[in-house]
This record gives structure tokens, sequence and C-alpha cells, in this order.
């Protein structure tokens, strides 16, 4: 195999190569990415956890065919020392190594050594007939206003994804840890009806990174696994096996009052009442009171205390007292974009539903806590 192709372009498929990679297995065979030179002049990048699956393809100048495998972050931090500009790669396979040499620049000659092609497992695929189509931005909305709402506990792992199904009424995205619940629907007419899936967070968050935001995004959906096609890169992922809970049995009916504010103004002032709490709870308190003021309080032991005042508009609200995690507040909004949220509630035992004004696709709901705790 012997290719020429910029330093610039293979660096970067390699560096998101090397994410998809199993970290707990740093010099083992998932450290490792297969590299394909084609006959048509493109070269093909590949990775895999054996739950996440990477493909990624960019032009090159293709002199032989082939394909070899190497230790992705050794290859990832050569590559990195080096000044930009062409480079040429040629493996020697009598030898088990591939020369990597600057063509301009720099007088440098690097061999590192080569992996058995035989140990890469096989890459998972599906016919492009079974992909649908959705658009980049809205996919992307929909896991940045969820994705943080998973659980972390590893005994209750159907709730440690993101559940995704298409319904006769719409495309929906569902997270849940038992204490929030964040969701987001949309109407995506082209998207076929299909049984609900959960998607683990560490494929999205990959998927985020490689989306740009515009043009659309291709999925096929299976029982076991997920596909995604975007522009030139295709990923796949395992599901998460498991029952997602009901989750339309838990959303409130309907909330005894509500208060409009001012999102960037509550956000701030959550976030500089959390300080003054214990790590492991970071709480506040808020009083609502009925001459259209909020009051946000917290109080830790051995930190001290704060609160402070802000206003809230339309009519005074039913006056109540709500002890929420701080953190249910502060990562919604941070996903925001209007300009004021709107707070939902009824007592302080009931759930508290926030989301941002005029916004219909999604909100996020989270169970007020003990006046105790």
């Amino acid at each position: 195999m012997k290719f020429n192709c910029s330093l610039t372009s293979f660096l970067g498929r390699l560096k998101l190569a090397n994410e998809v990679v199993s970290s707990k297995n740093s010099v083992g065979l998932f450290n490792s990415i297969l590299i394909r030179a084609n006959k048509n002049h493109y070269i093909t990048v590949q990775s895999t956890d054996t739950k996440i699956s990477f493909n990624s393809v960019f032009a090159a100048e293709v002199l032989e065919e082939g394909e070899i495998l190497v230790f992705c972050g050794r290859l990832m931090g050569i590559l990195g020392t080096m000044k930009d500009g062409d480079i040429c790669f040629h493996s020697d396979d009598e030898q088990g190594l591939l020369h990597i040499e600057p063509l301009t620049g720099q007088k440098l000659k690097l061999e590192l050594r080569l992996l058995s092609r035989d140990r890469f497992p096989h890459m998972p695929e599906i016919a492009d007939s079974e992909y649908f189509e959705v658009g980049q931005e809205t996919f992307l909305d929909m896991i940045h206003n969820t994705s943080f709402s998973v659980s972390h506990d590893e005994t209750r792992y159907y709730l440690t994804g993101c559940y995704l199904e298409r319904s006769e009424d719409a495309f929906t995205m569902v997270a849940t840890d038992a204490k929030r619940l964040a969701l987001f629907h949309t109407e995506e007419q082209d998207v076929p009806i299909f049984d609900g899936v959960i998607i683990p967070p560490k494929v999205l968050h990959f998927l985020s990174k490689v989306t740009g935001g515009e043009g659309n995004l291709k999925i096929a959906v299976t029982p076991k696994r997920i596909y995604f096609k975007v522009d030139e890169y295709d990923i796949s992922s395992v599901l998460i096996d498991g029952k997602f809970p009901e989750y339309n049995k838990i959303l409130p009916k309907s909330s005894e009052s509500c208060l409009v504010l001012n999102r960037e103004e509550f956000y701030e002032a959550v976030h500089r009442i959390s300080i003054m709490t214990e790590q492991d709870s970071k709480t506040c308190s808020l009083v609502v009171r009925g001459n259209n003021t909020l009051m946000i309080s917290a109080k830790g032991n051995e930190t001290g205390s704060a609160e402070e005042e802000i206003s809230y508009e339309g009519e005074p609200a039913k006056e109540i007292s709500l002890v929420l995690t701080s953190r249910h507040l502060l990562e919604p909004m941070k996903q925001m974009k209007a300009s004021k949220i709107v707070l939902e509630y009824s007592s302080p035992k009931d759930p508290v539903k926030l989301q941002a004004e005029g916004e219909l696709r999604y909100f996020h709901i989270f169970m007020p806590l003990s006046q105790d705790e």
C-alpha cells in the first residue's frame, strides 16, 4: 500500500477514530485502526471498540492499493509532532512496517510496526435503502436537550441511554434518571414508524462532534443496532437492551401556577447560589412570593449561605417554597436559546416543569426534594 495525502486531512480523521477506540484497551486490539487505500483515490479509516464503529473516507493520491492495521494512538502521536504538508505512507508487508515520510520540509523518516489485519473485527453494514433522513440541526437539538438527563447508575442500565421512537404522533427522544426527565419531540413526516430503541450517549456525543448542523443526517434503526451517515462519516452503535419506562404516564397533565423568568438572569442567580452548597448536594431553595419576586437561596454547613432575589413577569403567582437540585435547572437552561423560560409547578410534592417560552418541542421535568434535604 502506498499513498500521499495532506497531514491535516489524515490527522483529523485519526483524532475522530481515536475517540471511538476503548480507553480501557489503550495498548490492545481496540486501540488500532484499519487504513485502506482504494484505487479510486480515496482512503478509508476505520476504528471500533466493538460497540461503536466508525468509518471515514477522504481523497488522496493512491499509488498502490492495500490495507494495514496500526495502533491509532501511536500513529496519531507521531503525526501530531510533524509540520503541516503532504505525507507519504508506504507499507512493507514483508517487514511488517509502515514507512512515513514528509514530502516537503522536514527530512524525517519514520517506521511504525504493523499489526495483523486478521485481528480487526468485521464492521457492521446495512443497505442504503434502510436509511431515512432527518435534518442535522433538528437531531442535534434533540441530543443537546436530552442527553444530560441519562442515568449513570449501571444497575438501571435501561436508563443509561436516550430513548428514540417514531410513533404516529411524533419523532421523539427522551432521557431520564428517575429524578428528572427531558423530552424533545418533533413532527418529521418522512421518518418511518419504528419501535423505540435506547441509544448509548457515547455515540450521540460522538455524532455531535462530526455533525456540522447543516443538511440532512441519515439514520437506520434495527432491533440491535443504530446506523448514522453524515458527510464522509459512517457511524454505528449497538443499542442498550432493556425496556424504557412508559414516560407518557408520568408526564404532568397540568400545573396550578407558572413563572415567566429572564433565562440569563435566572441561570446566573442559580449558578451563583449553588456555589455556596456542598459538592454532594448542590441544592437550592426557590421561594415564590405574591409580589412578583422569586427568592433563590442555599446554605452549606461548611461553606456559608447565599440568597438572591429576582423578579418574574405576569400576574402574581401562587406562593410556594421548592427545594430543587441546582443542575436540574442549570443544565437545561444552558442549552436553551430563548430569552425567557417558563417554570410550572403545583405543590412541593408534584413535578416541576421547565421549558423555553414559546418552545413546544421540548421540556424538562424534575421532582422537588424534601424540605429537609
